[in-house]
C-alpha cells in the first residue's frame, strides 16, 4: 500500500498513523492551521478600491525660453535643457539685481582671482591704514563700470558717503540678497 503525504504529495514511509512524510511537513501544516484559526478571529478587510489607470504623459507646457514642448520630461522642469535654464537664470539675475550688488561682486571676485590688486595706500589722503583689518575699501564712482574703483581708507570712504552707516559688514552673498529683498518689499 503506497501512502502519500497529505502536505507535499511525496510517498509516506512513516508509521501507519502518520499523516505526513516528515516533521517538516507536520510543522508546516500546524503553522498553516494556526494561521487560519487566527485569521478567522480577525474582522474581514474592507475591499480595496480599484486602482486608477496610469495616465499618459501630460504636456506640462513649453520651455519658457524657446517654447519647445516639455512632454515626457520631469514635471518640475520649466526649460527644455540645462543650457536654457542657465541662460534664463542669467537673464533674471541681470534684470533683478542692482548695479550696486553686481559691482561689489565683480570687485570681490577679481580681487580673489588676483586680477585686481588693492592699493596699499588711500587714493585720497595717501594713508596706509585701512579699516581695522588694515585693508583699503573699493569705492565705485559709477556702478555701471564695476572694475573702475578708487581705493580709500575707512575715514575717506565715510566722507564720500555722507549720512551713510559706517558699521556695514563686508558684503556677503546672503547679506546682499537679504538687503535686496528688504529694498524690494518697501
Amino acid at each position: 500500500m503506497n501512502r502519500m503525504c497529505g502536505e507535499c504529495g511525496k510517498p509516506n514511509n512513516r508509521a501507519e498513523s502518520a499523516k505526513w512524510c516528515s516533521k517538516k511537513c507536520s510543522k508546516r501544516v500546524e503553522h498553516r492551521l494556526r494561521r487560519e484559526r487566527l485569521n478567522a478571529l480577525k474582522p474581514p478587510r474592507p475591499p480595496r478600491p480599484p486602482r486608477e489607470p496610469k495616465l499618459p504623459a501630460v504636456n506640462l507646457g513649453d520651455c519658457r525660453l524657446c517654447g519647445a514642448s516639455l512632454l515626457g520630461l520631469n514635471p518640475a522642469r520649466k526649460y527644455c535643457s540645462d543650457e536654457h535654464a542657465r541662460r534664463a537664470h542669467y537673464e533674471y539675475e541681470k534684470r533683478h539685481r542692482s548695479e550696486y550688488v553686481i559691482a561689489h561682486y565683480a570687485v570681490t571676485y577679481c580681487v580673489k582671482k588676483g586680477w585686481l590688486k588693492p592699493s596699499p595706500t588711500c587714493d585720497h589722503c595717501g594713508s596706509t591704514v585701512g579699516r581695522s583689518t588694515g585693508r583699503m575699501s573699493a569705492h565705485h564712482e559709477d556702478y555701471s563700470r564695476p572694475l573702475e574703483v578708487i581705493w580709500l581708507c575707512n575715514p575717506c570712504h565715510v566722507r564720500h558717503h555722507p549720512g551713510a552707516r559706517t558699521d556695514y559688514p563686508t558684503p556677503t552673498k546672503k547679506a546682499t540678497k537679504n538687503a535686496m529683498l528688504r529694498l524690494k518689499s518697501t
